[in-house]
Formats: structure tokens, sequence, C-alpha cells
């Protein structure tokens, strides 16, 4: 079926990098195009449901997005900009290539899948592509193009990821349909799925997705210049052959590499143009071409015939066939007075290299000749490609600043080398880069190489103290995201685009960094660490900042230099902590960023003046930066298992939401997501060899995948488990994949893909609440036998080896843990009521016992030095010594996680229900044993006093009527704080019945507390203990609170039902309903609104009925903007609003409060500009901000 391909829309391109060209790939590489297979077996999938109307504006809202987070160039575009500055495109030029013989049999025979045209540089092969696309639709109507044209001079266009993106974009454009191959990754991990380390493989997956679909049936490609990928070669080298080894059409263009020889030798279904073998083809076309810039250059000047004639036999008679050589000469003459045209012409020197050293000599000699050179010698060594503005600093040339014409005209000087299209200077050709890099070094860079990149780096350093500021682009709204931030024009940022990114590209290229360039770095990053971070953000460069700030960790630690070191150290710590704030709104650098730093920040000591000014009253925080390193966030439900790589650089995660992710356990980027798992995914495993990693979700499914690709090799099903408490490993070194419940192991082979066998877990407790567990090599597996005794099996054999007899067997819950340590050796057991156990699994003996504690969660470090021990009484993260059993630190936590060690055993990880990892810092464990009895207290900070609540026992807080004073309330406490001075004023015992569901209301001088339990909500005085009313309703209320002048209680059920009580009679006056569930809500500040984590429900149109029988009305919960500060967020309360507006990103886990699990309720309270906020480990944050949100 044809399909008119256009391609529409407009818009300069930007190369981004430069540097020397790869000449090869390496000698002997091999591409066999039997052993890639895009047509393999396809998999059976349900058909999807037809998409409902409401959904269709949010999924062209996100086929939107994956189109801008995929566009990297228009390739149209491209070929526009190509063929106008290289004088245009001349049918006479190209029109050979139509009749040859290998053209005509490429497109007239399916057997014939690639076209592959060779030639030296110069000989026309980019404009000969050019032609034939333009001619594709004439000769074959039923086929569509689309096409990407390589620059080695530009680095957003000579990389293998970057063909694909191009080739893709285009495809999408005109075939939306197909953005389903990308649009569910991509909604996972955003515009990082096209620019991580592993973005290739999945934009190769994605186009093998659709060649499978039927997708590519009448599709051409084209790819020019396969020589100019520098980065990535041999991967799209691979990708052509696998093309051409499918029912896909392929023209590519390269020179005359050995690299390129070899990947094509793989292909049968080839034809091949060599332009030397071409020669008459060639000359002609070269002679047709001169004749046609010849008859435009003499209108131009004026010539006469003679004088015409006279040019058009010279260069035809030089040109060598070499089109850029003629390019070149017109180019000259045109510049060149009418009069001197003789003389000019007998200087240009025949082919490139000698031509380019004569224009290189004239362009030095020039009155410009000193500007000339320190342009070239900047254009040379940058990583991309500059705009107009940009060389005028790094070049030195800042006199120009306010004449950019000048600075034009200069570049215009070295037109036979450069040209300049649309504010962006460019090489006319690689070869030109090739010439002044290899044979012109002395002439461009007469100091060197090395002393050209110290110039730009110092230069670098100079453009961006001059323009960096803080709220560059004067934005207006604290919570203003990138997504909705459009570049001002003029761009203030403009002249330092690239000395912010590409800085310390030059101290590596430079080769060394001595003491006074680090002098440099520190006194820039003391007065501009905070723009330069706001300006990476803008520029969506923030891993560039992060890679940057690693280097100079790095570096200086060779050098004796404390200060810089560790205000560098700081920086590091400042920016992982905070990126997922400051990378998606930039201004957050100067509000949140700040003022949760911890107080002996250097960062923020040096940076407290640049707090936003809105912000009147700070939250008292730490001292020192916690254990906390930063924070992985991308999963879209709870993580529910994590995993190491072997060597320990690569972190896996499972997740509700039905998928893996990958994570560079350094820098915290997601590498990949894999996706195929329709259920819940509960067990993730690495290999031995750490090349593989297979998965298992809750239906059963096992599914085995390539680590380096993401690639799916298989999968096996399995039993399901209704409680998801199956895990999975390899077992039988790697060539088996073993899935373990609490009744049997299932084992599959790994080549063959058959079931091998399985076994039954004789005389273990079958309850389907018990976990198992897995060693690290598969080779032994554990399970309980009964409340008493644990069970290890042979993996391989399923012959039952040892069981291990505890001897607390007073527990009696279904529910039992345990984790292997990474050599099998250990094992770690815990079943609730029966403690804590550690076992040598060679001897069957205990190591240790611990009676007390019931943990949720287990796992052991590689060597078994040391074990985390999720607790449920005390919401923490024990770290204990592997061989006392002694807690060494404990780690606060916001919900039970699941968690894993790294490799070495300095860092922890730690999934979240709440769909976030911490990754926390073990270097600093403190070697001494703490509390880790039930109720063990911890520091509660109010405004920075000491308090002794019960760490995570808050469950509500409340303001006074006049805001002087704040209320908190605990499972056994009542404490009143003065809230300018932060002391505790009154502390009060209460009796909550260890209630987790509890409000607070403080209206005059009368404090209530109502707390839940079965199906009475009780309501107390709270400074007496008192009871002050029982309300006898129905079980299941999930959020209860009272309205600001605690006349009126709400309480919520999850289906929707929401009761209104009179608190001073008891009688409910009023039951209705919403339209879909809800867990918490709140009053308004004037009582008329209940706010509800979908919306706001309006309570005015309510008539109070007073009846139970009555039928309840119906309300609709709105999404009317709500006037004041609340807090924002379903399961975490990401945001402090105001007027429904972010004004303030909250940290997680530390600060964030929770609002998930057992405890319900917003845990904060707003009395006017004031808030207060309850943090997971029991402090209490009280902020206040100005009416006016300027950000300045």
């Amino acid at each position: 079926m044809a399909t008119d391909f256009r391609n529409s829309g407009s818009g300069s391109q930007y190369n981004s990098t430069s540097g020397t060209q790869n000449n090869n790939s390496g000698s002997g590489n091999q591409f066999n195009a039997n052993t890639i297979n895009y047509s393999e077996r396809p998999r059976l999938i349900p058909s999807p449901p037809l998409t409902p109307l409401v959904h269709i504006d949010a999924q062209n809202q996100s086929d939107s997005k994956l189109l801008t987070d995929l566009r990297v160039t228009d390739p149209s575009d491209d070929k526009t900009r190509i063929e106008e500055t290289r004088g245009g495109l001349l049918r006479d030029s190209y029109r050979w290539i139509l009749e040859h013989e290998a053209f005509i049999q490429w497109r007239s025979s399916r057997q014939s899948s690639l076209l592959w045209i060779k030639g030296d540089p110069g000989k026309g092969k980019t404009m000969l592509l050019c032609g034939i696309i333009d001619e594709l639709p004439t000769w074959m109507p039923e086929w569509e193009a689309i096409y990407f044209f390589c620059e080695a001079t530009d680095s957003r266009l000579d990389k293998a990821t970057a063909v694909l993106r191009g080739l893709l974009y285009q495809l999408l454009r005109q075939r939306p349909s197909f953005s389903e191959s990308l649009r569910e990754e991509h909604e996972h991990a955003g515009q990082q799925l096209f620019e991580d380390t592993n973005s290739w493989y999945a934009l190769n997956r994605s186009f093998t997705k659709i060649l499978q679909d039927g997708g590519l049936d009448n599709v051409i490609i084209v790819i020019d210049a396969l020589d100019e990928c520098t980065t990535g070669l041999e991967h799209l080298l691979e990708f052509v052959v696998r093309l051409a080894s499918s029912n896909v059409k392929v023209i590519a263009s390269s020179r005359n590499w050995l690299s390129v020889e070899e990947a094509m030798s793989a292909v049968s279904r080839k034809v091949c143009v060599s332009l030397e073998l071409n020669r008459k083809a060639i000359s002609t076309a070269v002679n047709q071409y001169i004749s046609n810039r010849v008859d435009q250059l003499a209108v131009l000047k004026g010539y006469d015939i003679t004088t015409r004639n006279e040019v058009c036999d010279y260069i035809t008679t030089h040109a060598n066939d070499t089109f850029l050589w003629v390019a070149l000469v017109i180019e000259q003459l045109g510049k060149s007075g009418k009069r001197h045209t003789r003389t000019k012409l007998k200087e240009f020197p025949q082919k490139l290299d000698p031509l380019y050293n004569r224009m290189l000599a004239r362009t030095l000699e020039s009155e410009d000749g000193q500007s000339c050179r320190q342009i070239l010698a900047v254009v040379s060594i940058v990583c991309r490609p500059v705009t107009l503005l940009e060389p005028m600093s790094l070049a030195g040339l800042e006199i120009f600043c306010d004449n950019t014409e000048s600075l034009e005209e200069i570049v215009e000087e070295c037109g036979s080398l450069l040209t300049v299209k649309d504010g962006v200077v460019y090489f006319v050709h690689q070869s030109a880069k090739d010439f002044l890099l290899q044979r012109a070094l002395d002439k461009t860079m007469p100091s060197g190489i090395r002393h050209e990149h110290d110039l730009v780096f110092s230069r670098s350093l100079a453009v961006m103290a001059r323009t960096c500021r803080q709220n560059i682009y004067d934005l207006k709204e604290p919570g203003a995201s990138l997504d909705n931030i459009r570049t001002p024009v003029p761009d203030p940022l403009g002249p330092a685009r690239y000395a912010c990114v590409y800085w310390l590209e030059h101290i590596n290229d430079g080769g060394h960094m001595d003491g006074l360039q680090y002098s440099q770095v520190y006194d820039f990053l003391k007065q501009h660490f905070l723009h330069w971070i706001e300006a990476l953000s803008l520029l969506k460069s923030m891993s560039s900042g992060i890679a940057s700030l690693f280097k100079l960790m790095r570096a200086i630690q060779k050098l004796e230099m404390s200060e810089p070191r560790l205000f560098i150290q700081d920086a590091l710590r400042f920016i992982r902590y905070f990126r997922v704030a400051v990378e998606n709104w930039p201004l957050q650098l100067y509000s949140s960023a700040l003022i949760f730093s911890p107080t002996h920040s250097i960062i923020r000591k040096q940076f407290q003046n640049e707090v936003a000014k809105w912000i009147i009253k700070q939250p008292v925080v730490e001292d020192e930066w916690s254990q906390l390193l930063q924070t992985l966030e991308g999963h879209k439900g709870g993580v529910t298992a994590l995993a190491v790589a072997p060597d320990g650089a690569t972190l896996a995660s499972a997740s509700h939401d039905e998928t893996l992710k990958l994570w560079d356990v350094i820098t915290g980027e997601c590498l990949r997501t894999l996706q195929s798992h329709g259920a819940w995914v509960v067990s993730v495993a690495f290999s031995l060899k750490g090349d593989k990693l297979v998965s298992a979700s809750k239906d059963g499914l096992v599914k085995l995948w390539d680590k380096a690709t993401g690639r799916l090799l298989d999968t096996f099903k399995g039993t399901p488990s209704e409680f998801a408490n199956l895990r999975v490993t390899f077992c039988g070194g790697d060539q088996q994949v073993a899935l373990g419940s609490q009744k049997t192991v299932q084992i599959w082979d790994t080549a063959t893909g058959q079931h091998s066998r399985h076994f039954m877990c004789q005389g273990s407790d079958t309850s389907l609440l018990s976990g198992v567990a897995f060693s690290a090599d598969g080779a032994l597996f554990a399970s309980y036998a009964d409340h008493s005794q644990v069970a290890l099996f042979d993996t391989v054999t399923g012959q039952l080896l040892k069981t291990l007899h505890s001897q607390h067997s007073s527990g009696d819950s279904a529910r039992g843990i345990m984790a292997f340590s990474g050599d099998g050796t250990r094992l770690v057991t815990c079943r609730w009521g029966s403690g804590l156990a550690l076992w040598d699994t060679a001897t069957s003996q205990s190591i240790w016992r611990d009676k007390y504690g019931d943990f949720s969660t287990l796992a052991c470090s590689r060597d078994g030095g040391l074990i985390a021990c999720v607790s449920f009484d005390t919401y923490t993260v024990e770290i204990r010594d592997g061989v006392t059993g002694k807690v060494l630190q404990a780690l606060p936590i916001s919900f039970p996680p699941v968690v894993a060690f790294s490799l070495d055993g300095t860092q922890l990880f730690s999934g979240l229900p709440g769909q976030i990892i911490s990754v926390w810092d073990l270097t600093r464990l403190q070697r001494h044993r703490l509390n880790a009895t039930k109720g063990k207290k911890a520091h509660v900070d109010c405004t920075g006093a000491d308090v002794d609540h019960d760490r995570d026992s808050i469950m509500a807080v409340a303001f006074s009527n006049n805001g002087k004073q704040l209320a908190s309330l605990s499972r056994d406490q009542l404490k009143i704080w003065d809230y300018i001075t932060g002391q505790c004023l009154k502390t009060t015992s209460t009796d909550t019945n260890d209630s987790r569901t509890a409000s607070l209301t403080y209206s005059g001088n009368r404090i209530l507390f109502a707390v839940k339990s079965y199906r009475y909500i009780t309501i107390c005085h709270a400074e007496t203990g008192f009871l002050f009313k029982t309300l006898d309703t129905v079980n299941g209320f999930e959020s209860i609170c009272f309205s600001k002048d605690g006349a009126t209680l709400a309480a919520c059920l999850l289906d929707g039902t929401v009761k209104l009580w009179d608190v001073a009679t008891g009688v409910c006056k009023v039951t209705f309903t919403v339209s879909e569930e809800i867990s918490r809500l709140r009053f308004s500040e004037s009582g008329s609104q209940l706010i509800t984590p979908t919306g706001i429900i309006n309570l005015e149109s309510l008539s109070s009925t007073g009846a139970e029988t009555s039928t309840p009305q119906t309300l609709e919960i709105t999404q009317s903007n709500y006037q004041g500060l609340m807090l924002s967020g379903e399961y975490q309360s990401s945001w402090i609003q105001k007027n429904s507006k972010p004004i303030l990103w909250i940290p997680p886990p530390e600060y964030r409060p929770r609002s998930i699990g057992e405890v319900r309720g917003w845990l904060f309270d707003v009395r006017g500009s004031a808030v207060a906020l309850c943090c997971p480990s029991g402090r209490v944050l009280m902020m206040e901000f100005s009416s006016d949100l300027s950000v300045m």
C-alpha cells in the first residue's frame, strides 16, 4: 500500500561534536547475516482493547512528547542545508546513476535489497544520494523513503543512535500508529530512553518490532556517509546488514574503508557502485556540474564569453573528477574581483590538500588572519559545531560581542574551510577538518593542541562567570517545569551554552590540570555553582554536570588541596541528592535544594543568600548529610525486588508496574526498561557471568533477558502465586533457570527452553505467605518446613540436604523470610514471633540468635559480614554485624522496603512501595549497638527542639487558631509547641490503642483528637485523655479529619462513602458518596471544601439529613483550583502547592510525609501562610511562605 511520504516542519540543525575522525572500526570484524534474524518467531499476544475516546488526547500528547524527545534532527532539514551549502542540486550531476545497471537491478529486483555506493572524499556521494531521494517517488511510487546524513563534524549526527533516532523520527511522523513500539518504554524512561548509554538497544529493539509487524514493508532506508559515524560504527554496520537480510530496500554510501568492506561482504543481496570504477560517468557528471556553476559565476561576475570558457576549461582540466574541489574553486572566484580572474585561476593547485593549504595560507595572511587562526583552532577542537555567539568567547574575540556582523565576516574569511548555516559554523567537508588536524597544526595551533585546549577551558570558565546567574530565564513560578519552559529570544545562555556542557572535556583533551586551573575551577564554583547547575538543567545536560563533578573529584584527590576537595565533594552530594528536582524544575535549586540541605553543607552555607525570598521561615534540618546518597525514580508502581550484577556496576529493580529497570550504580542513571510481563514482577536475578538476567512475575511467568541489549530471550510458564512469594535464579552454571515457591521448584534449560524437571519441597510448610530463598549461585534452595524448621535442598537434584532446627518455636505466624549470603555459606532466617537467626549452611548450626523483632525483609552482603533487616517495629533498616548479630546502625525508612547490598557492601539499595529506590552510604557505620527493641526513641525536631516522640509515631498535627502554637499527636503523647521559638510548652500522655489513623483539632482553648479502631471512632480531650464522644459506625474507614473549628468530623471509606458528624452531639449530619475511591481527606481552612488526593469536594450544596437511612447524595470531585497551601500526591506527597500550583518539592524519603500503609491522613497542617509537616523520622518541620511568590 502506497502512502504519500512528506517531511514537514522546519528548524535549524545544530551539530554537537567534533573531533578526529575514526578511520577504522577495527580490522577483522565480520558481520554474518546468517546469524541475524529480523523475522524471528512472532509471539502470541492478545489483541489490544479499543482505545476509549477519553484517552485519545492523552495518547496524542504522549506521542507528541515522544517525537520531541526522539528528535535529534530533522533529516529533511539536513538535506536542504546540505544542498544549499553545496551550491544547489543539479540533476545532470546525478542523472547517470538512474540509468546505471546496478540502480536498475536494485529497484526492480526483490533479490537486491542493498545498493551500496562507495568512493573517495569529494566525489559527490552525498549529493548523489540527495538526487536519488528526489527521484525515488518517480521511479518507485509505491515505496516511501526515510533517510539520514551522517556527519563526522557534528556530534549530533556522528553516532549510530542518532541514525536510528532520525530514521524513527521520520517514520513515526508519517506512520503515527507505529509509535506504540516505543510509547510504553518512553512513558517509563522519558528522554533518557534515547540518550543513555544503552539507547542503541532500545532503538534497535523498536526497529525490530516494527519490521516484524510489517511496518517497514515498501520502505526505503537511505543512510549517507557510513564512514562518518564515529561512535557506534560497528552497531550501524550490523544494523545495515540486518536490514539488507530482510525485505527492506536500503541505500548506503561510504568511503572506501576496509571496515565497511568487511561488513558489506556479509550481504549477499547487494549491488555495489564504485565511483572509481565509473570514472567516465563521474567525469561527465562533474563536467556538467562545472558548466552549470561557471554559468552562474559568469552571470554573477559579468564575464564575457571568452572569460567564461577560459574559466570552464581550466577547472575542467584540473578538477580530477572531484566535486568538492570544483565547489571550493568556484567559491573563491566568486569572492575575487573580475579583473583578477585569470590570475586567481592559475593559483589553484590540483587535489584537495594542496588547495586547502593554499586557501589556509591566504586566510592567515589576510588583515584578520590572527582572528581567523583563533577561530579555526577553536572550531577544530570543540566537541560540537558552535554558534556564531560562542567563538567570540572561546576564541578570545570578545571585542566583537556587540558586532556579530564583523564576526561573521571574519568567519567568511575562512570560507574555503568553514561555512555558516542558520548561525552555526560548520566545516565545508570532513576532509577540511582532517586537513587542519593532521597536516596544518603548526599553522593553526603553533603552541600545540594542548595549549588550545587549555585556552578553551579557561575561556569557558570566564564566559560562564559572565553569563550564568540566578533565574537566568526570568521564570515566574518556582515550580516551573522544564517541559514547559521556552528558550527566550535572544537566549541569555547563548554565549555560554557550549561552555556549560563541555568545559571539562578540554581538561581531558589537554592531558593535565595544574594547581592554577584547580584554583580557577574552585573560584568559579564558589560563585556560580548553583547558576551553572541551573544552566545545565535548562540545557537538559544534568548528566554532563554530574559526570564533570565525578571527574573533578577523582582528579583532585591527587592534590593536597583540602578546601577545594571538600567543596567539590559536597557539591557532588548536593546535586546527586537533589537531581530529580533540579533536572525537572530548575528553580527548586534556590528553594527545596538549599533549605533541605544539611545546615553544615558547604553549598548551603556558600549560597544561603540565594534562597528564594518568598521562603520566610526555613525548616530546621539535620546538621550533616545523612547516609542517603540519592534516590532513583522512574517506576510507576511499587518496587518489589532488587538485584546487583556480579560486576557491581548494574542494579536491577522489579516493580508492580510490570517492568524491570536497569540502573547504573555509580551515576544513578536508568540504563533501560525491560517490558514483557503482564503482572507484578516479584523476583529478579543476574546470571553468574552477569550477561543475562531472569525475572518472575506473580502469574508464574519466568522471562530470560539479555543484559546488554535488553532483548527478551525466552519465556517459561511456571506456577502462579497468589501472594507473589516466588523466587527465581540461575543454576547449573547459568545453563538453567529455577523458579521456587513454598511448594515446588521448577527448572528449565536455557539453551533449549524446555522444562527440565521439578521437585516438591517435601515436608515444607505450604502456607502461601512463607518466604523462600535461593543461594547466589542457585545451588541451594531454602524453605520453611514448619514453624521451627528450615529445609535446605539441592536445587539441581531436588535432594533434601539439611534441616535447620530453631529453638524459638513459639511463633505461629504464617509469615517467614530468609536470605543467603553471597557465597551461600550463611543463611539468615526470621519467622514472626520467633526472632532472627543466622545459620552455617555447612554445619546446620546457628551462629547467633536474636529473639526480638519482627522483620519484613532480609538481605546479606556478599561476604556475609553485614545483614540488613527491615523492621516493622521501628520502621528502620537495621544493619547488623554478620558475625555477632549486633545492630551497627538503623537507617530510617518510610515504609518497609525490599533491600540489597552493593557488591562491596559499602552501599545499600532500598526499594519502596512508593516507586522510589534509595541508595544509602554504609561507609560510616557506627560500630556500637543501638537499642533495637520495640518503641525505640528517636530524634524528633520541631524548629530545633529535641523531642521524645517515638519514631514514626506522629499521627497528626494542628495549628491553633491564631497560629502561634502547634499541637502534635503520637501514639502515646500530645505535645504543644511555641511556633516562633520551637519550645515544647506542654506534654500530655495519651492512649490511642495503637491506632495509626487519627485526626487532631486545636480550636480555641480546646484540643480534641480522634482515632479509629475497628468499628468505632473515639474522640478524646487531648489534655486530659478523657473520652469526649464515641461514634458507632462501620468498619473500613480509611481517613478521618476535623474541620478547623473542631465542630465537624469527616470520615471516608475506600468505596467513596463520606460521613460528617457533629462533634458536640455525636450525630451524623450527612452521608454522601463520591464518584471515585478516596484514601485521604481534610477540610479546607474555610470548612466549605474537602480536599482529596484527586480533587476538591464542595460541601456547600449538601443538605443535612441527619438520617443514616436516607439515600446518600452523590457529589463530584472537581479539579477546580484550590486557593491556599496544600500537599500534592496520592502515595507520596511530593510538593507543597499554593493555589494548586507547585512551589516546593519535598525530598524523599527523609522529608516526604508517608501516606501509605497503615498510616492514613495527610500528616501536615496549614494556618495562613504557615505549614507544619511530619517527616517519617518523627521530625516536625515548620515553614512559612510569603504571599508574594516572587522567585527572587
